[in-house]
């Protein structure tokens, strides 16, 4: 897996994992689009470089289903977005089972969840013109 840090306009993205995107993108392989979860985290002033370090530790547990994350360095600050990919709400509940099963996304948790202010999740599928189509 490759990590790949773009800075565009007031987002630093970072991209999880560009295999998974490049090789759906060439060849529309099992996903044939799948379903993509949207997830904003708002977190705790002053916290933004410990919540990285915590994920960077363990986002090889689900290098699988992540397509990237997002901070914005402007606008609304101490946002973070990440961004999953799964064929179907059945894949999205066996990999998010899957991470449980090892202690150290139980260990993400108990780090991270004290630093969040507040979460939406939504589940989408990608627009016809997307390139993650």
């Amino acid at each position: 897996t490759q990590r790949l840090i773009i800075y565009a306009g007031a987002y630093n993205i970072v991209q999880w994992n560009l295999k998974a995107v490049v090789s759906t993108q060439s060849t529309g392989d099992d996903y044939d689009g799948g379903i993509f979860e949207f997830r904003t985290y708002r977190l705790k002033p002053g916290c933004l470089y410990e919540w990285g370090n915590s994920w960077a530790s363990v986002i090889n547990l689900r290098r699988d289903s992540a397509v990237m994350g997002m901070c914005s360095q402007i606008g609304q600050m101490y946002t973070v977005h990440h961004i999953w990919r799964y064929r179907d709400l059945e894949h999205r509940r066996e990999a998010r089972n899957k991470a449980w099963e090892n202690g150290q996304w139980a260990d993400l948790v108990v780090r991270t969840v004290p630093l969040i202010k507040g979460l939406d999740v939504n589940i989408t599928h990608a627009a016809d013109w997307s390139p993650l189509r």
